[in-house]
């Protein structure tokens, strides 16, 4: 049976970390290379909210995606591929 075409959503990013000097907090900024939109952050958390905001759903367990009964089409195949 031939594979059915599913669009993909396809976001890019660029992450930087740093850390001025030994034993000092890492900082640092994200970039949504489609449109240039760029954020420093001082948590991992802070630059996952921000992935988010362009992505919804992204912290979503994979199970739980795949398990999602939305995430499947008429035939009862899962539309993620991987």
């Amino acid at each position: 049976m031939p594979r059915r075409y599913h669009p993909v959503q396809l976001e890019t990013f660029v992450l930087r970390i740093w850390r001025e000097a030994s034993g000092s907090a890492w900082r640092g900024e994200i970039i949504h290379l489609p449109d240039r939109v760029a954020r420093r952050f001082g948590t991992l958390a802070q630059a996952g909210a921000f992935i988010a905001t362009y992505a919804p759903g992204v912290d979503q367990p994979i199970d739980e995606q795949i398990d999602n009964p939305a995430a499947e089409d008429s035939s009862g195949d899962s539309t993620t591929d991987y």
